[in-house]
């Protein structure tokens, strides 16, 4: 397993390991090839590698399956129950559907190879991200939207914190977004 190989399985890790998921997946892209996670409480299970670019049929299939899955069918266990609220408040967490990061020498930038040592805290990585799209806070339209998008931000955060024991350290208004449903009216992204 790569050092890239292993921050995957870390984050797999990590997600079993609040006890909310029987089993979760996930996918490891490098330069142009592909492949799939599974653990669950047995192992982990990685597949046979393939080039996403070649096979494009292949690809979208992956991306289809993570985008329409539900929350069974990602490994929510059958047996634990969320809270009444749980669904309008899902709908204020990011859906985010692939995750990418590349370091500095990954992406071949010239600072990599201009043997500057830096403290670990100014090190970089990029990170690509693929989700819904979302409008920023500066796009809102009044105070009354304003409020709406506050508290949805809040109420989300407080419920993920509840049921997760996950906490949010980085809200500001750089990254509170929001969009709007079927009738116009806003929601607050965390």
């Amino acid at each position: 397993v790569s050092s890239q190989e292993a921050q995957t399985v870390k984050y797999l890790n990590e997600i079993l390991s609040h006890r909310i998921r029987s089993f979760a997946s996930g996918l490891f892209i490098e330069n142009q090839v592909m492949h799939l996670w599974y653990g669950d409480r047995m192992g982990l299970v990685k597949s046979c590698v393939f080039n996403w670019q070649n096979e494009p049929a292949l690809t979208a299939l992956v991306f289809a399956a993570f985008g329409t899955a539900n929350l069974m069918q990602l490994g929510i266990s059958p047996f634990f129950k969320l809270q009444q609220k749980a669904p309008s408040y899902l709908r204020h967490i990011v859906d985010l559907k692939c995750f990418v990061t590349r370091t500095v020498a990954e992406m071949g930038l010239p600072r990599a190879f201009m043997d500057i040592e830096l403290a670990e805290e100014d090190k970089r990585d990029f990170r690509l991200m693929i989700m819904r799209k979302y409008e920023p806070l500066e796009s809102i339209n009044g105070m009354e939207e304003f409020k709406a998008v506050f508290e949805h931000v809040v109420r989300a955060h407080h419920w993920v914190w509840t049921t997760s024991g996950i906490l949010y350290r980085d809200i500001s208004t750089e990254n509170i977004m929001f969009y709007r449903d079927t009738e116009g009216h806003v929601v607050g992204m965390l």
